[in-house]
């Protein structure tokens, strides 16, 4: 094998969350492990692999877990694939908002929805706080914002609406 073949086989195609699509990585180390249970006949492999983007040199691990009773294997990174960025107009919002929207974020390239809804909702309660003070509740706050003209009946109960 020659010395650029041996080359092209330490680089991966995967998403680099800086240059924000598929680029050429380098596998900078890679360990595995692996075992089975004779008795059972199955067996598993987990390899990890610290990859460099060619790009921005942007550092990320890959794990892929296989077991043998599973079809295909698993694969896994850390950090995961960022798949909405942060808007840039996120720094022309007040401190609490703009800390709030980043943290949504986190959560969304975490895959953890139930958490970035419930940041959603905060965000949007801050906004209305902001603009009509606190009346209490979530329902009070809106109906605030519909008696001082800010947001429409059909709105307000879009707002509302309870999953």
């Amino acid at each position: 094998m020659s010395e650029k073949e041996q080359e092209q086989t330490k680089l991966a195609k995967v998403h680099c969350n800086q240059c924000r699509h598929a680029t050429n990585h380098r596998i900078l180390k890679s360990i595995s492990n692996s075992g089975s249970d004779e008795e059972q006949g199955f067996f598993w492999r987990t390899e990890y692999e610290m990859l460099e983007c060619c790009g921005c040199e942007e550092v990320v691990l890959r794990r892929d877990y296989m077991f043998s009773e599973d079809p295909a294997s698993e694969v896994t990174f850390f950090p995961p694939p960022a798949s909405r960025w942060l808007p840039s107009w996120r720094w022309s919002l007040p401190g609490t908002t703009g800390a709030l929207l980043g943290e949504i974020y986190t959560a969304l390239q975490a895959n953890s929805l139930t958490l970035a809804m419930m940041g959603a909702r905060a965000v949007i309660e801050t906004a209305i706080i902001q603009k009509v003070g606190d009346h209490g509740t979530f329902k009070d706050n809106l109906q605030a914002m519909e008696d001082g003209g800010h947001v429409s009946k059909a709105n307000r109960k879009y707002l509302a609406a309870r999953v």
